[in-house]
Order: C-alpha cells, then structure tokens, then sequence
C-alpha cells in the first residue's frame, strides 16, 4: 500500500492561516476580532477535505472588583445569591 502524507491547515473563514500545520489549533489573547467560524483542511496527494466549522465565541467576566458570595456573578450580593446557594443546599452525592 502507498502511504499518501497527511497535512493539516487550520482555516479562518475559510482562509487558510498561514505558517499554522497542526490538526490543533491553540489561539492565545483572543479578542472580539477573533469571534469566527474556523475548521481544518486536511490534505494529501489525493486531495483535500474540509471538517466542519467550530464557532469561536467569546464571554468575559464582568468588570469591577469580584465579591465574595456574588454566587451568580452579576456584580452584587443579594437575594438572587442566597436563592441560588439554597437551591444547592443538601447531602452531597
């Protein structure tokens, strides 16, 4: 059997991202910029082959000072907090 090499190149709506040969992609201090569909296109002397595009979504933390006891993170601690924490009240598993 002949063995047919295997390149990967991850794509940016549908741009190949150049100098990038990895089946994985690791994108580092993503910005709102960055929110896109990606894929791979995998590719040999056969031809090429396109996956499914992976949405990239991004969320951020609210901004301000964390406060302890903010169990749903809306920046204050208050009724909804306590509800929460009671709904989750019991013997552990």
């Amino acid at each position: 059997a002949v063995r047919h090499p295997i390149i990967a190149h991850p794509s940016h709506l549908g741009e190949v991202l150049p100098g990038i040969n990895s089946r994985k992609l690791t994108l580092t201090n993503v910005t709102a910029a960055d929110i896109a569909q990606y894929s791979v296109v995998i590719s040999n002397t056969c031809g090429d082959v396109a996956s499914d595009s992976a949405v990239l979504s991004l969320t951020t933390e609210p901004s301000g000072p964390a406060c302890i006891g903010d169990i749903n993170i809306d920046g204050a601690v208050n009724v909804s907090d306590l509800l929460q924490l009671l709904s989750n009240w019991g013997t552990c598993p």
